[in-house]
């Protein structure tokens, strides 16, 4: 017999993230880091919490400060984690994800938020794709999914697909839209 869990304490299968905006502060743009290097991705560096451009120090990346919390809040529920970015350059990406770090929950130790991604969807193209490519991979329906990004546009999401949307603001991903965004899709549980 299954374990009986209550509807405030269940979690979605698949919780994805946009980058630029969204978990950390400021746009990876090729056309703005990396000049001069090949491969573009060894210009970023680890300084003072913050990932910057080796070629220029005023291009920098900082994280949302929850994100760590929550990246710990899913690896603790068995929630597996999606990127979903229209970023050009997916080796820049994963190298800033594998640059700023996350306590694990188990082990307690810091490790690089690359390590907890199971879908790294970056590349142009609609976030629509993106989650097609994410059912197809993983086997589960949209409406097990959340989307958290702050282009509001990308609600089409949930319109065409099912998958629970929540727009971060200006300010963006706390642990309060967070807790949002699961709220929203425990009430569309069925029951």
């Amino acid at each position: 017999m299954a374990p009986y869990w209550h509807r405030d304490h269940l979690y979605p299968s698949i919780v994805a993230f946009e980058l630029d905006d969204t978990i950390w502060n400021g746009r990876l743009d090729e056309q703005h880091f990396g000049k001069g290097w090949t491969p573009i991705e060894e210009c970023l560096e680890w300084a003072d919490g913050i990932v910057r451009d080796k070629s220029n120090h005023r291009n920098v990346l900082s994280l949302r400060d929850e994100l760590g919390d929550i990246i710990s809040d899913l690896e603790t529920h068995n929630v597996e984690i999606a990127i979903v970015s229209c970023n050009t350059n997916k080796a820049l990406c994963d190298r800033a994800l594998y640059l700023f770090e996350a306590r694990h929950p188990a082990s307690e130790e810091w490790t690089p938020i690359i390590y907890f991604v199971k879908y790294d969807e970056v590349y142009p193209a609609s976030k629509v794709e993106h989650f097609k490519r994410i059912k197809n991979y993983s086997g589960f329906d949209f409406s097990d999914m959340i989307l958290f990004d702050c282009d509001s546009s990308n609600n089409v999401v949930e319109k065409e697909l099912g998958v629970t949307f929540k727009a971060v603001q200006s300010v963006g991903l706390t642990w309060d839209t967070y807790m949002e965004a699961l709220n929203e899709w425990r009430r569309k549980l069925p029951g």
